[in-house]
């Protein structure tokens, strides 16, 4: 289970939504260079942080290794 976080859509005050609001502690966001990072190793796909989050800015999906090569896709 995990995510993909498209870089292109997702917006700053989404940033610190899903830091905050992710029930496994997923996402860690530094405010002063605004990155995000995510564990997928954590994800349990409740997809709490896709519906807080801008339309197509995270995407919940099954496997990390989906996850793996979409983000790869999305980065390019």
């Amino acid at each position: 289970m995990a995510v993909v976080v498209n870089k292109k859509v997702i917006k700053k005050a989404d940033k610190s939504t899903v830091a905050s609001i992710c029930p496994m502690g997923v996402y860690t966001y530094d405010p002063k260079s605004d990155t995000l990072s995510w564990d997928n190793e954590k994800c349990i796909s409740c997809g709490a942080c896709a519906s807080v989050t801008t339309p197509g800015a995270i995407e919940v999906v099954y496997s990390v290794e989906e996850a793996e090569e979409r983000q790869q896709d999305l980065d390019k």
